[in-house]
């Protein structure tokens, strides 16, 4: 398991974020870093809205896993 750098949490969490399965990742960086919706994350993905939300909550479960119970804050 990959641990937080108290230093670079940010650097840390994009290598968390790497090493996620692609499926997890690709539905996380579209909901956060694209600013998509659900909706638009799961035509994006081909998958319903339901399969969708249940595969980002699976990925932000482990990333909050990994990182100890919280994201880093600004």
């Amino acid at each position: 398991k990959i641990r937080m750098a108290p230093s670079d949490p940010y650097a840390s969490l994009h290598r968390m974020l790497r090493d996620l399965p692609e499926d997890e990742r690709e539905i996380v960086e579209l909901r956060h870093f694209k600013g998509l919706s659900m909706v638009a994350c799961a035509k994006a993905l081909r998958l319903t809205p339901a399969a969708a939300q249940q595969r980002y909550l699976r990925a932000m479960t482990k990333l909050k896993n990994v990182m100890g119970g919280g994201l880093p804050r600004s």
